[in-house]
């Protein structure tokens, strides 16, 4: 299950849930709109988000092979790691808050390395009930 960060998904066991990372792209993004110290911490997630889906995108077209793949993002995941630690600590409030709250779920960052066909954003689900939610919104 990819989800965003609502509490509501809080019930389902973290290494079971995928968190969704076209949310937490925006949310990196507005680590960097928010300048200050947060700026750079979001510069920096944002450049790991981007190697993450041209790297994802490779291995799901086939560019890489499955392995060659799980490799560089077992070399991508300990960075990430600590640009959210350092985040914690030499941010805003605002920035330093995401970053921990992404850090208490970080087993969900990376279900869809282990789990194949999973995807790393809700993107194809958000499509499928897109018509669905307009109607109840215009009804």
């Amino acid at each position: 299950m990819t989800s965003a960060r609502a509490r509501a998904y809080n019930r389902y066991p973290v290494r079971q849930r995928q968190l969704c990372w076209a949310h937490l792209r925006r949310d990196f993004q507005a680590m960097v709109d928010r300048g200050g110290a947060g700026a750079a911490v979001g510069e920096s997630v944002l450049e790991h988000t981007a190697g993450l889906f041209g790297w994802w995108h490779w291995g799901r077209d086939g560019t890489w092979s499955r392995a060659t793949w799980h490799r560089s993002m077992r070399g991508l995941r300990p960075s990430f790691r600590r640009e959210l630690v350092a985040g914690t600590q030499r941010a805003c409030t605002k920035t330093a808050a995401t970053c921990r709250e992404v850090l208490a779920l970080e087993p969900a960052l990376w279900t869809f390395v282990r789990l194949p066909g999973l995807e790393p954003t809700n993107n194809a689900v958000e499509r499928a009930l897109r018509h669905p939610v307009q109607g109840r919104k215009t009804s």
